[in-house]
């Protein structure tokens, strides 16, 4: 057997698998009443952006569909199809191992450019009826967000090695800001860029190729190989409600109030109440990234969206939406032992609850409104 035909076989095994998983969640209903109606109307709205161009298109700015399009360039993955077993027998052979890995990278980047590609063609209608682009820059476009996301892919697989979980964050915040005043220059069009984009093309699987001989970093290719597999089995569970999704962490002590201090001086049943939401709230990565992803949702809305009255719909829907997310995630960590049942029929447990419900949603109104008054009277 050689190394296309290990790859294959472990490609036809993981396709099964992620059929498996889409059959186990589409039935013909949701195909029918679901999917296709979608599809359909997404294909009547697509035409009819290039017959007539909606106000709401023309007031979208350019520097922002360039940022859009550097946030897409962080997310994408180059496949290895190893497995655990590969370190007891495979990596023996190491012609077949490092050939199955490069067929997966032939593999990751032909899925990377058909999603860019198909991702960018979204926004062509934009493009080229609106901002008036040739067909040139589009395609340079195209190669310039599929080569940088390559070597972002790339550069994550470095950021791995850093197990600080800390230290990681800082680095990948200060990698992306850098990487965003590189990105400027890509996006310039000047000549000198096509010939830029032409060698990182061609020093990528260099680089590439080198890091994957390294066998110290079997394990963390093992992994990311079983994130990219469960990938879409993971997005499902996340989007599930029904499904607890219980966040676990390595710490000693946690990051935040490690040492339990008091929040309030002054201790009474609404304070011990609100007290013990704040640090578990804090302490759990799930809960707060959640919060997180509310809050930008809400601002991302108030900044792009046109119309006003689609602004005040969308606002006063988000309000609806992290009221029911204040109450689920309060039942959550009160419902965390059974000592807090006899607590709930306490005056002070429902004033802490309406407390920190109010003051969830006091501050993402807050923001929300912060980035509204930036969209109408700062920048716009």
């Amino acid at each position: 057997m050689n190394s296309f035909h290990l790859f294959f076989s472990r490609f036809r095994k993981n396709s099964r698998y992620q059929y498996n998983v889409i059959k186990r969640i589409m039935d013909w209903t949701i195909i029918l009443y679901l999917v296709v109606p979608s599809v359909v109307i997404f294909v009547f709205i697509y035409r009819s952006w290039w017959k007539a161009t909606p106000s709401w298109m023309e007031s979208i700015l350019l520097p922002l569909v360039f940022l859009f399009f550097y946030c897409f360039t962080w997310f994408g993955k180059i496949r290895t199809f190893v497995l655990e077993a590969d370190k007891v027998f495979l990596i023996k052979d190491s012609q077949l191992f490092y050939g199955i890995k490069k067929w997966g990278y032939l593999y990751s980047c032909l899925t990377n450019f058909i999603g860019t590609a198909v991702f960018i063609c979204l926004f062509l209608p934009y493009f080229v009826v609106v901002s008036h682009w040739s067909l040139i820059q589009a395609v340079q476009l195209l190669l310039a967000v599929y080569i940088v996301r390559l070597w972002i892919i790339l550069f994550k697989l470095f950021l791995l090695r850093i197990r600080n979980k800390f230290l990681n964050i800082v680095c990948t915040i200060f990698a992306f800001f850098i990487g965003l005043s590189i990105w400027n220059i890509f996006i310039s069009f000047h000549p000198i860029v096509l010939l830029l984009l032409l060698m990182m093309f061609i020093f990528h699987p260099i680089l590439y190729f080198y890091q994957i001989k390294r066998k110290s970093s079997f394990d963390q290719e093992v992994v990311e190989e079983k994130k990219a597999k469960l990938g879409f089995t993971s997005l499902i569970l996340q989007l599930s409600m029904q499904v607890e999704k219980p966040s676990y962490s390595t710490r000693e002590k946690p990051f935040f109030n490690r040492n339990s201090r008091r929040i309030f001086k002054k201790r009474t049943g609404v304070t011990g109440f609100l007290e013990l939401f704040i640090k578990v709230l804090i302490r759990n990565p799930s809960y707060w990234f959640s919060y997180i992803q509310i809050i930008s949702s809400l601002s991302v809305a108030m900044v792009l969206l046109p119309v006003l009255w689609l602004k005040i719909s969308i606002f006063f829907f988000f309000i609806i939406i992290l009221s029911i997310w204040c109450h689920t995630i309060w039942e959550k960590i009160m419902n965390a032992t059974p000592i807090f049942n006899r607590y709930k029929n306490e005056d002070s447990y429902y004033v802490a609850k309406k407390w920190a419900s109010t003051l969830l949603t006091v501050l993402a109104i807050l923001i929300g409104l912060f980035f509204f008054y930036c969209r109408t009277f700062l920048f716009f």
